[in-house]
């Protein structure tokens, strides 16, 4: 399912009053997930519950992060923790702050809760606060406890990524899926040897996508294999398999 479809489709629970207080996400591009925070809030705040932007004054809160009512937590490769989950339950288990009565909160990278946090949001869910909804994002839905699936309605959000762009190939190196670094891989032996270069440098440039030193020594060692006139296929099967192993 693409982003656009899954809007629509809670779009129109939201528009029936039927949407799930509890909603799992499989996703495999998180910088998607960003996108879609900001425009599901929308229509749910939205006077008029409008799928398109109809420049409401809660259109607009939303898109200049006025909401009080919204929380989001995690970045989807860090752990959750305890106190991170009982700062969300104590802050939506009192009456909403704003005059619209939604509840909102985002858990980025479930699989990365503790046992103690997700202990914590199980018994939350159980039993939520009246507008309050729960959306849990994660890389690898198999990582994510069971009773945490059993209590939510579970959605897969899968893109077709480009791993030559910089901000995708963030995403494949934490996404951990053998069969999307082996499409990488394919597209990068139809590179010549110039554009492999001129792409490796040019991530070289923008160390901040990546927060593992082992990523960037591995691009380092790959561009000077390259360089090195070894032979191109053989360099790129020697990064995938770096990419493997990590």
């Amino acid at each position: 399912m693409k982003s656009k479809e899954l809007l629509m489709e809670l779009h129109l629970d939201i528009v029936k009053n039927k949407l799930s207080h509890a909603i799992l996400i499989n996703t495999n591009n998180l910088s998607e997930i960003e996108k879609f925070k900001l425009e599901f809030v929308r229509i749910l705040f939205c006077s008029n519950h409008s799928f398109i932007n109809d420049q409401c004054v809660w259109c607009k809160k939303v898109l200049t992060n006025e909401v009080l009512d919204y929380v989001s937590v995690g970045d989807g490769h860090s752990t959750i923790k305890k106190d991170e989950i009982q700062n969300i339950i104590r802050k939506f288990s009192q009456s909403a702050i704003e005059t619209r009565g939604y509840k909102i909160y985002f858990l980025i990278g479930v699989e990365y809760m503790t046992k103690e946090s997700a202990n914590s949001l199980l018994k939350f869910l159980e039993e939520p606060p009246a507008n309050t909804f729960a959306f849990l994002i994660t890389r690898d839905i198999s990582l994510v406890l069971p009773t945490l699936k059993s209590r939510t309605r579970n959605y897969v959000l899968w893109e077709e990524l480009n791993y030559l762009e910089n901000n995708s190939l963030k995403e494949l190196l934490h996404i951990e899926n053998k069969y999307e670094i082996l499409l990488f891989g394919i597209k990068l032996k139809t590179k010549t040897k110039e554009e492999l270069i001129i792409y490796v440098q040019d991530l070289l440039d923008q160390k901040s996508l990546f927060s593992n030193e082992f990523w960037i020594s591995l691009l380092v060692e790959f561009k000077s294999n390259i360089e090195s006139q070894i032979n191109q296929q053989l360099a790129i099967e020697k990064l995938l398999i770096g990419l493997y192993e990590l």
